[in-house]
């Protein structure tokens, strides 16, 4: 499965063990981390690549996707919808992580931000490997 438009030498892929299945809608959650992707390639632009690395937690699959760029704003602004990175190229409309962050929550799961302390911004998508979906109301 092809998760977003990028060269295979775009980004750096990390798996260090077998990943569980997970109780949930690939397709939602392949969305979410496709979000991510785009956006360490788009607003972490530098010299190193973006890095995405996935591991197991005791009860958890955690996507975790790296960029060595500026670092982003409080999680609470940058998850807010229509908001867009200062200097954003044409084309967004500012609804990419609060739609990730919709979809992970849906599912039971979480996404957050982090600034890097050597540069840059850390994204988590944690996702349950078990359960059922939680739709709101």
């Amino acid at each position: 499965m092809r998760l977003c438009e990028c060269a295979d030498d775009q980004i750096v892929v990390k798996i260090t063990a077998p990943v569980p299945m997970c109780g949930s809608m690939a397709g939602w959650i392949a969305q979410a981390l496709a979000t991510l992707i785009h956006n360490a390639l788009t607003h972490g632009a530098s010299r190193e690549k973006p890095e995405i690395s996935v591991r197991e937690s005791t009860g958890w699959i955690e996507f975790l996707v790296s960029d060595s760029g500026p670092g982003c704003r409080k999680a609470s602004e940058i998850f807010a919808k229509f908001v867009r990175g200062p200097g954003a190229p044409a084309g967004g409309v500012g609804l990419g992580l609060s739609i990730a962050r919709h979809l992970a929550e849906i599912h039971g799961g979480s996404l957050n931000a982090w600034n890097r302390k050597e540069a840059g911004a850390l994204f988590t998508l944690r996702i349950p490997t078990g359960g059922t979906m939680k739709i709101p109301e």
